[in-house]
């Protein structure tokens, strides 16, 4: 009973703190954003993230192919249920488990995400959020590398429906032991695609527990 209303305190948590973030849409730093739709309008939003944006791991989770799966505790049935609701939006998710930023690009490993952006270009949603980094992180990949696809991947975002505002989230920090690069350097990546490319940021972290707590289980569940 303890364990599930801890759960149930931090899915409404994160819940709580993406919706305030497509609320306010806080930038890193003072600029109009290119694509400002989302302030006037919430007549649609989109999610590209990788196994977070899924459902996967959380109890249900039910998809075939590692794509989207609506489970009872995933965050993002919870914010496009409640964003439903207040706004009669709808809602579009192109998360794939394992996804990293450059399988959003055109070589990417999935169909359903290197179609992801001429997806967005039909649907053209009023808020695009970016959930990515973590895979990167978790193999590894360099910090100077992933900032270079995210760049292209919001930059093509932005080509492809340039009414669309996009938002930038910065994720629970996972383990990994002893790793070359940190998380806080693929955070500092994130920052930095943000900054230039006149996007919205919102960091995570303080809402969700590390991964290198023991029960770290119940981020997922």
């Amino acid at each position: 009973m303890e364990r599930m209303v801890t759960v149930r305190r931090t899915l409404v948590a994160v819940t709580v703190a993406l919706l305030v973030a497509l609320l306010v849409a806080p930038v890193a730093r003072p600029a109009p954003l290119t694509g400002s739709t989302w302030c006037t309008n919430k007549d649609s939003l989109a999610l590209i993230a990788g196994s977070s944006g899924t459902g996967y791991l959380t109890t249900g989770y039910n998809s075939p192919d590692g794509t989207y799966s609506p489970t009872a505790y995933g965050w993002w049935r919870w914010v496009t249920k409640r964003a439903a609701n207040a706004w009669g939006t709808l809602s579009f998710n192109y998360s794939h488990v394992g996804a990293t930023t450059a399988d959003f690009l055109p070589n990417g490993r999935w169909l359903s995400t290197t179609g992801a952006v001429a997806d967005l270009g039909q649907n053209q949603p009023d808020l695009v959020v970016i959930s990515l980094g973590t895979n990167e992180y978790l193999t590894q990949v360099d910090p100077a590398v992933f900032e270079g696809n995210l760049r292209r991947l919001v930059q093509d975002i932005h080509a492809a429906s340039p009414r669309t505002a996009i938002l930038l989230a910065v994720q629970w920090t996972s383990h990994l032991p002893n790793p070359t690069y940190v998380w806080e350097q693929y955070k500092q990546k994130i920052q930095s695609v943000a900054v230039s490319e006149m996007a919205a940021m919102v960091d995570l972290r303080q809402y969700l527990i590390p991964a290198s707590d023991p029960d770290w289980a119940r981020f997922y569940h």
